[in-house]
């Protein structure tokens, strides 16, 4: 690399006279030879070979940092400079942990990860795992743990439900209405993984039970839960004794007992509009009936059940009272054909008359209206007058009546010559004038 160069060594010792030493050496002859190799770092030889002055430089693979200087040169004394540089990993910083989470990873060197998890009842929303990058910064932000929310349980059928909070730990309760059985659990819990602790209940109606059918009967219906309702009859020749119908209860009983069908007519029916004042139908019973206010009975008001199993005679009816047809007044008209109980007529009169008494009548249960037929009176007019120098001819002031005006010699009229006297009770002029003649 150059030419030979001396050096001048000075010796000296503890009672002894120092001394020069003179050397001459050849640097082309000096090789440090091959550098030191360095972990996780490449080396590159600036000058191409190892000998006196030569450099080497190091660079850290990626991910890792030089500690020291970079570059190392060959010495004189056939050895490379010191200190020899390292590469370490590169670090990033503590990235924390995120609300409601944890992890359990502490190395936050390069290419490691840290795991993050969720305290129990909460799920990530993110991004579970982050990474240290080669440049000291996370490969991404922290996850969240976000509060677990179950979905809305719903309300049953002919039940309610207690609570509006479905996250994590919340509970909600149910209830059924009455006549409704809980069938299931009554309170369910929105657990970690999101889900319910138990599905919603139902809310069943309550069952009565088949109550039976008589002997020599029938039942209506198969259906036995709440507030339904089952009727009974019997075969012909038989009577019922007992309730027509059963209803189920809230508490799971029926009200009442099933009838008994015994040997005797069949039912005779309740007249329409009427009642009737027995239930049994046996041999030698009798039925009486009755009708409601504004009806009357036709036919028998009493039955009786004969040896053979028939009645000894129809059933009656109920027929509505009639008070019969209240007339029309004279100049007027009437709405309403019916004349039975509870119907109403409507009156009216004709143009230029007005009503006097009741509009309308309603028939009594009595067979007599409430009140008599208005009568439709012919509209008056008020006297018009006279005009001054005048005189008035016509002394009728009704609907339709007209009356004449003539003025005193001497005097002519002004206006109308006629006054006709309206439906609404007014005249249709105003009375004329007489005025002087000049």
């Amino acid at each position: 690399m150059g030419s030979a160069s001396t050096s001048m060594l000075t010796c000296t010792g503890s009672n002894q006279p120092s001394y020069v030493i003179h050397a001459e050496a050849d640097i082309n002859e000096v090789d440090c030879g091959t550098p030191p190799t360095v972990s996780n770092a490449m080396k590159t030889q600036l000058d191409g070979d190892t000998q006196y002055g030569a450099r080497v430089r190091y660079n850290c693979n990626t991910g890792y940092n030089i500690n020291g200087n970079d570059i190392i040169s060959c010495l004189l004394n056939g050895s490379w400079s010191l200190p020899t540089p390292s590469c370490s990993l590169v670090n990033c910083s503590n990235p924390g942990e995120p609300a409601n989470g944890y992890t359990n990873d502490n190395v936050f060197t390069y290419q490691s990860t840290v795991q993050y998890h969720c305290n129990e009842g909460y799920q990530l929303s993110g991004d579970s795992s982050i990474e240290c990058t080669a440049n000291s910064n996370w490969n991404n932000t922290l996850p969240n743990c976000a509060l677990i929310n179950c979905t809305n349980p719903g309300t049953p059928t002919n039940g309610a439900r207690t609570g509006v909070n479905f996250f994590y730990n919340s509970t909600v309760s149910y209830s059924c209405k009455t006549g409704y059985n809980l069938t299931g659990a009554a309170s369910i819990t929105c657990n970690a993984t999101g889900l319910w602790s138990a599905p919603a209940p139902s809310c069943p109606p309550v069952n009565c039970g088949d109550p039976g059918t008589p002997d020599d009967g029938s039942k209506s219906s198969n259906v036995y839960t709440y507030n339904s309702v089952v009727s009974f009859q019997c075969n012909s020749g038989y009577s019922l004794s007992g309730s027509v119908s059963l209803i189920c209860l809230s508490n799971g009983s029926w009200n009442g007992s099933v009838p008994s069908c015994l040997a005797g007519c069949s039912d005779p029916g309740v007249p329409e509009n009427g009642q009737r004042q027995s239930e049994t139908f046996s041999i030698d019973s009798a039925v009486s009936f009755t009708c409601d206010t504004g009806y009357t009975l036709t036919g028998s008001n009493s039955l009786l059940c004969l040896a053979g199993g028939s009645w000894n005679d129809t059933a009656p009816t109920c027929n509505p009272v009639s008070c019969g047809d209240p007339g029309t007044p004279t100049n007027g008209t009437r709405n309403g054909t019916v004349f039975t109980f509870n119907s109403t007529v409507l009156y009216s009169c004709d143009t230029g008359y007005t009503i006097t008494g009741a509009p309308f009548l309603t028939c009594l249960s009595n067979g007599s209206w409430n009140a008599s037929v208005p009568s439709c009176d012919i509209v008056n007019c008020d006297d018009p007058g006279e005009p001054t120098n005048g005189m008035l001819q016509g002394g009728a002031f009704t609907y339709n009546s007209v009356v004449t005006y003539n003025c005193s010699v001497g005097y002519s009229l002004t206006g109308a010559v006629s006054l006709t006297c309206l439906a609404d009770g007014t005249w249709n002029e105003s009375v004329p004038s007489c005025d002087i003649v000049k």
